[in-house]
C-alpha cells in the first residue's frame, strides 16, 4: 500500500509570503467527473442511470492558528479505499456505520445489512476500470467511500468517509471508481466528515488555474513527499503554493 505525505506550512523568512491571519483549510477527495457513478437495478429490468454528483465531504481539517509564525501540518494519504454504510448526518457530519470492505477495480462488494462480502465482477472483454456495490439488505442504505488512515489519532476510526454516493435501494447496484482528485477549501468551523455547502465549493477553493478557476490536484501526479506554502496575498486573500513534489 503506497502512501504520500502532504505538508502545509507557513514561513517567516519572506515578509511578502507570510500568513497574516489564522486559517482553517479543508481537504477533500473527489471522483473523476468524466466517469460518473452509475446506478442500476440488479434485477430485471436492468435500468441504469447516472447518479447526481454529491457535495464533497471534509477528509482532513487543517488549522493554522498563529499568524506570522513558522508552522506546519502534515496528513498522510493512502491508496486504500473501501465502502461503508453511514448513518444520517448529525449536525451536518456523517457518522460511520459498518466499516465495510476494501474496494478494488473489478470487484463486486455486497452488503447484507449485517456484513459485507466481496466477489469478482465477470467481464468477458478487457479489464474493468470500475467496481460495483450491491445492496442486499432488504432496506435502503446510505453508502459512502472511505479512505484508510494510518495516523495514531485515527486508531478508533481508521476508515474516514470521503465521498457520499447516496442512498442505494435493496436489489440495486452502484458502479464507480475511487477518488482521484484533491482540492483544498478555505473554511471556518468545519469538522472532518462534514459535507461542504455549494457556497464553499464554488467560492472558497484554493487550488486554481491562472484564470482563477478551480483546478484540483490529480493525486497520481503527487509524489511521496509534497509540501504546500500557505500565505497571504497583498490583497488579504489566502493562497496555497506547491513548493516540493518528490519521491
Amino acid at each position: 500500500m503506497s502512501s504520500k505525505t502532504l505538508t502545509f506550512y507557513t514561513t517567516t523568512r519572506r515578509a511578502s509570503k507570510r500568513l497574516n491571519h489564522p486559517v482553517q483549510i479543508v481537504l477533500t477527495l473527489s471522483l473523476d467527473p468524466d466517469k460518473p457513478v452509475m446506478y442500476r437495478s440488479s434485477k430485471e429490468p436492468y435500468d441504469t442511470r447516472t447518479v447526481e454528483t454529491q457535495l464533497p465531504i471534509a477528509w482532513q481539517v487543517l488549522r493554522i492558528d498563529i499568524p506570522n509564525s513558522l508552522q506546519h501540518v502534515s496528513v498522510d494519504y493512502t491508496e486504500e479505499f473501501g465502502v461503508m454504510e453511514i448513518a444520517t448526518e448529525i449536525n451536518g457530519v456523517y457518522q460511520p456505520g459498518f466499516s465495510g470492505v476494501r474496494v478494488d477495480t473489478g470487484k463486486l462488494v455486497k452488503y447484507s445489512g449485517q456484513a459485507w462480502s466481496s466477489d469478482i465482477l465477470y467481464s468477458p472483454g478487457p479489464p474493468l476500470k470500475h467496481f460495483a456495490i450491491q445492496n442486499n439488505a432488504s432496506h435502503p442504505a446510505e453508502i459512502a467511500l472511505w479512505i484508510y488512515s494510518t495516523r495514531e489519532q485515527d486508531e478508533n476510526q481508521p476508515c474516514i468517509p470521503v465521498v457520499f454516493l447516496g442512498p442505494l435501494s435493496d436489489g440495486c447496484e452502484l458502479l464507480c471508481t475511487t477518488p482521484i482528485f484533491l482540492q483544498a477549501y478555505l473554511t471556518t468551523n468545519y469538522r472532518r466528515g462534514q459535507r461542504l455547502p455549494m457556497s464553499v465549493v464554488e467560492n472558497s477553493f484554493l487550488f486554481k488555474d491562472s484564470m482563477g478557476k478551480a483546478q484540483p490536484k490529480l493525486m497520481s501526479d503527487l509524489k511521496r513527499c509534497c509540501t504546500f506554502h500557505v500565505y497571504s496575498l497583498p490583497n488579504g486573500e489566502t493562497t496555497v503554493e506547491m513548493t516540493l513534489n518528490r519521491d
